[in-house]
C-alpha cells in the first residue's frame, strides 16, 4: 500500500471522528462499548476499545466487531493478558 493511499485512509478516519463530534482518544468507555454490540466490550479495556474503534474508521466501517477488537488486542501492549483476567 503506498503511503498515499494509507493518508488517505487516515483523513477519511479523522473525518468520521470529526463528525461524530470527538477524536476517538477521548470517547469515554460508555460510548465505545455502545458500538461494538457483538464483542463483549464489558470484559475489553477502554484503551483497547479505542483503538478497535480507530481501526473500524479506518475501514469506513459503521460499528466495532469482533474482529476490530481481536486485532486492537494485538496492538495494544499487555491488553490480551488484562481481557484474559477479566473473563
Amino acid at each position: 500500500e503506498s503511503s498515499a493511499v494509507v493518508r488517505a485512509r487516515v483523513i477519511a478516519a479523522r473525518a468520521i471522528q470529526a463528525a461524530r463530534g470527538q477524536l476517538n482518544a477521548t470517547l469515554p468507555g460508555d460510548v465505545l462499548r455502545a458500538t461494538c454490540a457483538d464483542c463483549a466490550a464489558d470484559a475489553v479495556p477502554t484503551r483497547t476499545l479505542r483503538v478497535a474503534r480507530t481501526l473500524a474508521d479506518l475501514q469506513g466501517a459503521a460499528d466495532v466487531t469482533a474482529d476490530h477488537v481481536a486485532r486492537a488486542l494485538t496492538l495494544v501492549p499487555g491488553a490480551a493478558a488484562l481481557t484474559e483476567v477479566a473473563s
